[in-house]
């Protein structure tokens, strides 16, 4: 009997370990004073929220409450004695709902819009003109149309319209909380946006605490903005450089043919397949003599050396224990820089934010392989005349490759901040 009480008490006690609840507030220091969103994935449920500001974010045991799993139905009850309806939503995210109300012959009756919060809302609707109207509501994540019937003799110039916002949780000047499903040791990634900044951190959340992005703007010299993430204390790019340009204004070389990509040894760019379309989800290849020139990468940003690498290796991949090691190395640092979605076989776990996509590559040949399948980076580190240290992940492996390639390859490219 004392066994099994004692197994009891250690039960309960895992129990209440595992249903730990965390409060985790937001702010934003650096170039942008305020956060627009921030969006929280659990990357091992794959559960997610936005968190927008007045908000903060309540970790808790599985089962809880989750702002995103709430029901984006919107229900409209006609009520045609009042000659009008009810209309209830809950919206999930703040912005504008749009209410547009016409009759029979299509003439707009009712055309109104509000700015709300997140969270539960009602219309109540009444004194429209007698018969068939169309009701269509808009709000940030759904629309919806119906048809109601007014049996009302209505005198009224105007229908009758009033706006009602449900605000359980938000009571004076306290924050309401947003939930997100969430295990003692489950990691979460964190997007924070400050307008065209977007700025990332990952962590496993141990208690109550205020976390800061820190944005850095990184624009390019084609005024594309990049979203930056923060590994090991350094500033990396979170996704690859698309300039096709220096900052100085200077246009890059587009090279299309392969014997001219094959025999040039100056700055040269290419999108995969020449197709541009590409750029956005995975960048521009350069060769190694575009990434070497100064004014490269975007203002106050630079090429990561060889060095910079191994630092980041050896954040994310602690087994990694001889750094001057060439081929395959460590455990498992590449399954948790690659995305979770975007590889033809075995996505990774994302778990620093790297969000690493298999963008292919241009061989010294002019010829593109691997979109889909592998990714490879530039260092700014030559190794000699004609080469230079890369690192590249293969579909099939669970670590990095470290080596040499000939400047005339056509790789991604990843800036780092300077001064880190």
């Amino acid at each position: 009997m004392l066994r099994f009480a004692l197994g009891m008490v250690f039960f309960l006690l895992g129990m209440m370990a595992k249903s730990q609840t965390i409060s985790l507030d937001f702010e934003a220091t650096g170039t942008a004073g305020h956060l627009d969103e921030v969006e929280v994935v659990n990357l091992m449920t794959g559960s997610r929220v936005s968190v927008f500001s007045g908000e903060n974010l309540l970790l808790g045991a599985v089962g809880v409450d989750c702002q995103a799993d709430k029901s984006t139905d919107i229900v409209v009850s006609a009520d045609g004695a009042a000659g009008g309806c009810d209309i209830a939503f809950w919206t999930n995210r703040p912005g504008y709902v749009f209410l547009r109300i016409s009759d029979a012959t299509g003439r707009l009756v009712v055309d109104e819009d509000r700015e709300l919060p997140r969270g539960q809302h009602q219309v109540r609707v009444s004194a429209l003109k007698r018969g068939a109207h169309k009701v269509h509501l808009m709000t940030p994540q759904s629309e919806h149309t119906h048809w109601i019937r007014s049996d009302k003799s209505s005198s009224a110039s105007h229908p009758d319209v009033t706006w009602i916002s449900i605000n359980d949780k938000n009571t004076g000047h306290q924050k309401s909380s947003v939930a997100l499903p969430h295990a003692v040791g489950e990691r979460l990634l964190l997007k924070g946006m400050a307008g065209e900044m977007v700025h990332y951190l990952s962590l496993v959340p141990e208690k109550d605490s205020i976390l800061v992005f820190q944005f850095v703007a990184c624009v390019d010299g084609d005024e594309n903005h990049y979203a930056t993430v923060e590994i090991g204390g350094r500033l990396w790019m979170a996704e690859n450089l698309r300039t096709t340009r220096l900052r100085t204004g200077e246009v890059l070389l587009e090279v299309q043919s392969n014997t001219t990509w094959r025999d040039t040894a100056m700055p040269a760019y290419c999108w995969y397949q020449h197709n541009a379309h590409h750029q956005y989800q995975y960048g521009a290849l350069y060769n190694w003599y575009a990434v070497s020139e100064a004014g490269f990468c975007p203002a106050g940003w630079r090429l990561p050396t060889d060095q910079d690498w191994l630092a980041l290796e050896k954040e994310i991949d602690p087994a990694i224990d001889v750094t001057s090691a060439t081929g395959w190395r460590g455990k498992d640092g590449a399954l948790k820089m690659k995305a979770q979605q975007g590889w033809d076989i075995l996505n990774g776990s994302n778990q620093y934010g790297f969000s690493a996509l298999p963008a292919g590559r241009r061989s010294n040949e002019g010829h593109f392989n691997s979109l889909g399948a592998y990714a490879y980076w530039w260092t700014a580190s030559s190794t000699d005349e004609l080469n230079a240290w890369s690192r590249y992940i293969l579909p099939d492996y669970d670590y990095l490759y470290r080596g040499n390639f000939s400047k005339n390859y056509g790789f991604s490219v990843r800036c780092i901040l300077v001064g880190d």
